[in-house]
């Protein structure tokens, strides 16, 4: 049938182009107009202080393009990030040592912390241009991203079988082909569902990305979340309901043409559970069948990567351990001097930053925000229950019927990529209408951001239920209460500690945002950790925003070690479950 519609130029029988090349070729017609209109907006000047953001419901798909290059390009950094911090920290232990408690202390500062470093760095080293706060919203956006996939692709690589570890050594692959023929595709399946959980978090802090109000500025980037922040602190109650529509279509386009096909793709690579399987995407159909494509990705997608990664393949002539031990020594001392610049530097800085803050800040400070840091505490881990309260039960019901899983999986799509944050506005005015204090109904706006985390892993964890063990306890006539003992809570128990893990440490950074809301002219505070560092960056005192941020990463890397850690590890000792 679709031979119909081939252009046939014939070259030996074989089409020169079909109907699947015409939507390639618009493609690469809007990857190319996106460059050379990136490429003009570098060298316009920085946006004004408090540049009038446009309302008209006309002006979204502009503001939402705008967002969409900014996430993006800030998602291609979390993939290099994910792939080389992944990959260090689960080839050695002793590296592991030493990245995996930075990881944690990385996760844990929050979003506006990195913010106010970027943006007091680049709008120094690049004054006369807008490059430099938009360097820093991507830089931003790129933080609420790299974390989770990070994780993801680390616990991937380190549940590789030891058996596909050792035929990989014996049939002589070097490191660079181990990455790419074992380790990335081991880590396919779950890198892309955390894709959609980094979007779903870029989205969530797209306001606090575009609309910059910490150091004392206030600059307003063109793009959907400074829309959205201008819409509520003006109260635009239409404007509000078009950004939440505009964010749907988005979503939906994006489930269309890049998550639909990525699942569709990895799907090669699973398991075949019901969470991976039966994807089909007519964009990843068309790229398959487009001769345009083939052409792009045979002539030169392939050489470069091949020419770029050392020629994956190794010449015949050389052996694996002298090509390994020369790229060893190539990049050895380059990124061994590099890495001590850097530590200098940043020893330096840190050094003049803590001497500056013990000059200001007094040990009833130090009480007060470590009192703050409980109360916050108590939030996040009040998330976590209710998280677990809305889907545990829902798993229990997935692990005795794994085909309700089919259609939960929308759900767990929509949810995971979509910003909670515009249903705030909506959240807060049941909150003034009930009577709901923000003290309590902080862990409400935590848990509609992050429940998501709990809810996919749980659900994961439910469809790996073996089934001839659930049909055995039918069987022997085992009531509901004895199969979730007996079966389904240990096998979901090890994901579930999973999701908590992740929940809890998006809910640290959530709480900058749910501690202190703008609501038109009034803001609502409640007291906790997220909102003593809000307030701290809008006064721009430094000494207070890092030791905001030093007892932040000190709660949740106590939280990790003391809490969660523990339960991990009994997870796996006391049910063998591997996550």
């Amino acid at each position: 049938m679709a031979q119909r519609w081939q252009w046939r130029l014939d070259l030996g029988g074989r089409p020169l182009l079909t109907i699947y090349d015409l939507p390639v070729a618009v493609l690469i017609f809007a990857v190319i107009a996106t460059l050379v209109h990136l490429a003009s907006t570098i060298t316009s000047p920085p946006p004004p202080e408090a540049q009038a953001i446009d309302l008209s419901p006309l002006k979204l798909p502009y503001y939402a393009f705008r967002s969409l290059v900014r996430m993006f390009l800030a998602y291609g950094l979390s993939l290099v990030f994910t792939f080389v911090y992944g990959s260090l920290m689960a080839s050695s232990r002793r590296a592991e040592k030493v990245l995996g408690p930075l990881l944690d202390v990385l996760q844990s500062v929050p979003i506006l912390g990195f913010l106010s470093v970027f943006v007091a760095s680049l709008s120094v080293l690049m004054p006369n241009t807008a490059l430099g706060f938009e360097l820093s919203a991507i830089l931003a956006i790129f933080t609420s991203q790299a974390w989770n996939m990070t994780y993801a692709f680390y616990q991937a690589v380190r549940s590789i079988p030891r058996d596909l570890q050792e035929a990989a050594k014996i049939m002589g692959l070097s490191r660079l082909q181990r990455f790419f023929k074992l380790e990335v595709p081991s880590a396919i399946v779950p890198l892309v569902w955390n894709t959609m959980m980094s979007f779903g978090g870029g989205f969530l802090f797209l306001s606090a990305s575009e609309a910059i109000t910490v150091l004392g500025r206030d600059i307003r980037l063109e793009g959907m979340g400074s829309y959205f922040a201008t819409a509520v602190e003006q109260l635009d109650y239409q404007a509000i309901a078009w950004a939440i529509f505009a964010m749907i279509v988005l979503i939906a386009l994006l489930d269309f043409f890049f998550f639909r096909p990525l699942l569709s793709w990895a799907q090669r690579y699973g398991q075949g559970s019901a969470l991976e399987a039966n994807y089909e995407s007519a964009v990843l159909l068309a790229l398959r069948r487009s001769r345009l494509a083939s052409i792009i990705k045979d002539k030169l997608l392939v050489p470069s990567l091949n020419f770029l990664f050392f020629r994956m393949t190794r010449p015949p002539n050389l052996p694996v351990v002298a090509q390994s031990s020369r790229l060893q020594r190539t990049l050895l001392i380059p990124g061994l001097l590099l890495l001590v610049v850097l530590l200098a530097i940043l020893l330096y800085q840190t050094a003049l930053a803590l001497n500056d803050m013990l000059k200001e800040i007094s040990l009833e400070m130090v009480i007060r925000l470590t009192g703050l840091g409980f109360l916050t505490f108590l939030r996040v881990l009040a998330c976590v229950v209710l998280s677990s309260a809305v889907w545990l039960p829902v798993s229990f019901y997935v692990a005795l019927h794994p085909d309700f899983a089919m259609k939960l999986r929308p759900l767990l799509e929509f949810g995971a990529s979509f910003p909670a944050n515009l249903f705030f506005p909506l959240l807060v005015m049941a909150f003034l209408a009930l009577g709901i204090p923000l003290t309590f109904g902080s862990a409400v706006l935590m848990f509609a951001a992050n429940q998501w985390y709990i809810a996919f892993n749980v659900i994961a964890g439910a469809v790996s239920v073996p089934r001839d063990l659930a049909e055995a306890s039918e069987a022997m006539g085992l009531s509901f209460a004895q199969k979730v003992k007996k079966l389904i809570f240990p096998c979901i128990f090890p994901y579930w500690v999973t999701g908590a893990i992740t929940s809890a440490g998006g809910a640290w950074n959530v709480s900058i945002i749910s501690e202190t809301l703008q609501f038109g002219s009034q803001t609502l505070e409640c007291e906790g950790l997220g909102a003593a560092f809000t307030q701290a960056t809008t006064s721009n005192h430094w000494p207070t925003i890092i030791l905001n941020i030093v007892l932040m990463s000190t709660f949740v890397i106590l939280a990790n070690r003391l809490l969660w850690r523990p339960l991990y590890n009994y997870a796996i000792t006391r049910y063998g479950g591997e996550t």
